[in-house]
């Protein structure tokens, strides 16, 4: 890639992350910036960073960007014990909210694979949490431009899950130029494969470990598409068992239903239940003992999620949405 053109891309990715302060976190887009940072002391005592001013520049994006809400940090601390109290277990989760944990690069996310955003590495403190996320948003066009950074030594992963969607599907990566607004950034990470949920506007990170295969690309892609884990659609206890009792308890928020904003009122039978969409988690996973299931059908289908491919129906739900 030309110096000048990686250089501008990593100015962008680096205004693109969410920055921490007084138990809240906000997004800054390309086209903001702060120009001062308020902290308003509540009746509790508790500080709360008010978002910054936008700075207003002579051209502005082809598009708005997208803010989310901020993240409001609940739980501090380190990961505890599960109790009966503990914000993991669904029947105690705030309505329309989301758990998520911070992993490496202080990148905090849900499900175990779902970006919510960067936590500065001065706040070390922050580990988990619990947020309210804003309603998905799906990209204008089926012309995803993407660019990989310098530090991920292993591509093809990311070529091959590319190359499958450009071959097999109505949405197509192209490589990012000067001039778009919005575009994914292939990131190296040691330990996590993860992207956000839709489009963010600007340019929005896809964590990618040296652990990511094409299928675990694939899968995340289809995150930055807009689709979430199928066993977590509000529908899902129409389809499947959620067998708690069988699931290590450090892990059981990646069962939870996603909240509505986050999922899309789709319509018609392509968005029925699919047992074999990339995007199911296998009915073993992050069992307690080996051989012990997590999720069961309900029907006669089995939970088998495809590997290495994606489903028909996976292919039939990004024509819907993508196709031209």
């Amino acid at each position: 890639m030309n110096p000048a053109v990686e250089k501008f891309l990593g100015f962008l990715l680096a205004m693109a992350i969410f920055v921490v302060g007084g138990g809240a976190i906000y997004f800054l887009s390309h086209s903001e910036a702060p120009k001062t940072k308020v902290i308003h002391i509540d009746d509790e005592g508790e500080e709360t960073l008010h978002a910054p001013e936008p700075i207003q520049f002579k051209s502005a994006p082809a598009e708005p960007s997208h803010t989310p809400q901020p993240l409001k940090i609940e739980a501090p601390n380190a990961l505890q014990k599960p109790q009966s109290n503990d914000n993991r277990y669904p029947s105690n989760l705030p309505k329309n909210q989301v758990y998520f944990e911070v992993i490496e690069g202080g990148y905090a996310i849900t499900q175990g694979d779902i970006l919510m955003g960067q936590v500065p590495s001065d706040k070390k403190g922050i580990e988990n949490g619990i947020s309210q996320p804003k309603k998905t948003l799906l990209w204008p066009s089926n012309i995803i431009p993407y660019t990989i950074t310098g530090e991920i030594t292993n591509t093809q992963p990311i070529v091959e899950a590319i190359d499958y969607f450009n071959d097999n599907t109505s949405v197509r990566f192209v490589p990012a130029e000067e001039g778009d607004q919005s575009f994914l950034v292939f990131v190296a990470i040691e330990n996590h494969c993860a992207s956000h949920l839709g489009r963010t506007g600007g340019p929005q990170p896809v964590l990618i470990s040296p652990k990511c295969g094409k299928t675990e690309v694939m899968h995340e892609l289809m995150h930055a598409l807009g689709f979430v884990h199928e066993h977590s659609r509000q529908d899902r206890d129409n389809y499947i068992d959620i067998l708690w009792e069988n699931i290590q308890p450090q892990f059981l928020f990646q069962f939870n239903k996603m909240p509505d904003q986050m999922v899309h009122n789709y319509s018609g039978s392509v968005f029925e239940f699919d047992s074999e969409s990339i995007m199911l988690y296998p009915d073993n996973a992050f069992a307690k003992l080996q051989g012990q299931k997590t999720m069961r059908s309900k029907g006669r289908r089995a939970i088998h999620p495809s590997r290495d491919e994606l489903s028909r129906v996976d292919k039939e739900r990004l024509y819907y949405l993508y196709g031209r």
